[in-house]
């Protein structure tokens, strides 16, 4: 059982996972690559870049977090409290759904979901191919939500070539948060049909 929650946690960051930073052993869960060199703390909108230096006073690392690590160093082992970091995950992520966010994710793949700004600072969401997180160059998007008002005087097309953005803490929680929810996942098969 506190194996599932571990699981439903890199199942709602996919293509991230929940990862571990620290400065002087001091530290904080956050979600991160499996390459360990961006992350964000939970539930925040700002990625950051690591870095560190080989003669780092400060000891600063990141890492991957295993079901060990959160099992046996984070915990005392007893269920209540793996349950009350998923509770706490969830909630910092802003996701009051688990079981919509998760379909969401799953429905999206093989696609990855990802979030793209107009000049007025909103973002709408869209499927890409490639990992925005790790993709520099421009690549073709497909809007989940195409028709919709995409700044003060154009329409969101349906798709583009552009660059996009990896999501941020509580983006899935309020896409999952839509209604009605099937039409929400009917725009998302839509979606990946205008990339295959």
């Amino acid at each position: 059982m506190m194996s599932s929650y571990f699981d439903s946690i890199n199942t709602l960051l996919y293509p991230y996972v929940l990862g571990f930073w620290s400065e002087n052993n001091g530290g904080e869960h956050v979600v991160t690559t499996r390459d360990c060199d961006r992350f964000r703390g939970l539930g925040s909108r700002r990625w950051s870049t690591f870095t560190e230096s080989p003669n780092n006073i400060f000891n600063t690392r990141l890492e991957v977090v295993t079901f060990d690590d959160l099992n046996a160093v984070n915990f005392d082992s007893t269920p209540d409290n793996v349950a009350g970091f998923y509770a706490d995950f969830l909630k910092r992520e802003r996701i009051e759904d688990d079981f919509k966010a998760m379909k969401l994710v799953e429905q999206c793949r093989p696609f990855f979901l990802a979030l793209h700004g107009d000049l007025q600072a909103q973002h709408h969401y869209c499927l890409t191919v490639q990992d925005p997180m790790t993709t520099v160059e421009k690549q073709n998007v497909a809007y989940i939500f195409p028709g919709t008002q995409m700044d003060l005087y154009d329409a969101l097309p349906e798709e583009e070539v552009t660059r996009a953005s990896p999501m941020v803490g509580g983006s899935l929680g309020w896409l999952a948060h839509l209604t009605p929810f099937e039409k929400t996942l009917e725009s998302i098969a839509t979606a990946k049909k205008r990339l295959e």
